[in-house]
């Protein structure tokens, strides 16, 4: 006697895929391009056409999500239109200045009050303060980034875009856990017990343990 065939169960399940739009600010000359080009290539080409705003489309799976990234490298002045238009833009911003330069230091607190102001608690921010192969130029102390960071209500990490690629890389991946993390929870709608800033320091950690200079 025959038995009734059972119907076979898909096998093709439908991926969970998570969008992330991210924004990477700062003063010209600090290092978006670059640390745009290492997050997606992995090389460090270190001249750029400065004028040149590009939008990329990369994806990655960090801890078993898949994500499409959108990562916007701007380029040019921060004007209030050009601002408005990121600020609608991104909902994880990378906001860079180079430790050799006081006044990249000043653009990176305006542009992160700016999307501050705007975004409030939406967004996840991080700033980023680059070139610390330049130590012996050094102009703005880790003590400033670790003030500023509190007062933007962000995390904190000093890098080497073209000698750290594990950092630069490392930098990435945390980001995206931490944009993934804030996202989860906006979505269930907890109210948590730890402040915002405490939420960021505990996802950056995986930055911290591999390089001190990263804030917690």
């Amino acid at each position: 006697m025959m038995r009734p065939r059972r119907k076979r169960s898909s096998s093709v399940h439908q991926i969970n895929i998570i969008n992330v739009h991210a924004v990477v600010l700062g003063l010209d000359g600090v290092g978006k391009s670059a640390l745009t080009v290492r997050f997606l290539t992995r090389r460090f080409i270190g001249e750029y056409d400065e004028s040149l705003e590009m939008t990329y489309r990369h994806h990655i799976t960090v801890d078993g999500q898949y994500v499409a990234l959108d990562i916007m490298d701007t380029a040019g002045e921060n004007t209030e239109e050009k601002m408005e238009k990121c600020a609608s833009f991104g909902n994880l911003f990378i906001i860079l200045y180079s430790i050799t330069d006081r006044f990249s230091f000043m653009e990176a607190k305006r542009l992160g009050k700016y999307i501050r102001r705007v975004r409030n608690n939406e967004c996840v921010l991080v700033l980023v303060g680059t070139k610390t192969d330049l130590k012996h130029q050094r102009r703005v102390s880790r003590n400033d980034g670790l003030a500023l960071a509190k007062e933007m209500r962000s995390v904190f990490c000093e890098i080497s875009i073209s000698e750290g690629f594990v950092e630069t890389n490392a930098l990435l991946y945390d980001s995206l856990r931490l944009h993934l993390h804030h996202k989860r929870e906006q979505e269930n709608g907890e109210k948590e017990k730890l402040s915002p800033l405490s939420r960021m320091k505990e996802g950056f950690r995986g930055i911290y343990a591999r390089r001190k200079s990263c804030s917690l």
